[in-house]
């Protein structure tokens, strides 16, 4: 049960760097080039690059994802390990695009429905499932692999 719940918080640290995937460029040219491009921000370093890139709403984005995201995921894992036994990382991959997919569809509603066509929004779709992956995985070598040890 610790071992769940510490996971849970410490891979919701990371989920928030993974949804901001796009900006990986223009972090890698800040770090190296020291070229702070971030829309049309005057930025003089890098610690203010950072900070608009991720840090504006980290804190945000970590309660979202843990509580929006991770805990109905392993409270879905729980219930199904419970019922069937040993779930297969297919069926896991599957659990977690569902649930994003799910995120996606309410958020993008009153989100960027009325800005965009809507036929755009199936590319976070397919993202979801790239994310799902890696989600996923990660959960694996943090909480699953010896959470089903024990079992």
């Amino acid at each position: 049960m610790i071992r769940k719940i510490s996971g849970n918080l410490i891979i919701a640290l990371f989920i928030p760097f993974l949804l901001k995937i796009r900006w990986l460029p223009n972090v890698c040219n800040a770090l190296f080039k020291k070229e702070y491009k971030y829309y049309d921000f005057d930025i003089k370093t890098l610690s203010e690059f950072l900070y608009h890139v991720y840090g504006e709403n980290y804190i945000g984005s970590y309660l979202i994802s843990l509580i929006g995201f991770l805990i109905p995921f392993q409270t879905i894992k729980d219930i199904l390990y419970k019922s069937k036994g040993k779930i297969s990382f297919l069926h896991k991959i599957f659990i977690v695009t569902i649930l994003l997919c799910i995120e996606i569809i309410i958020i993008g509603t009153f989100v960027n429905i009325w800005t965009i066509p809507w036929w755009h929004n199936f590319m976070y779709l397919l993202i979801s499932i790239v994310f799902g992956i890696i989600i996923t995985t990660i959960t694996y070598f943090f909480i699953d692999r010896y959470v089903e040890r024990s079992h």
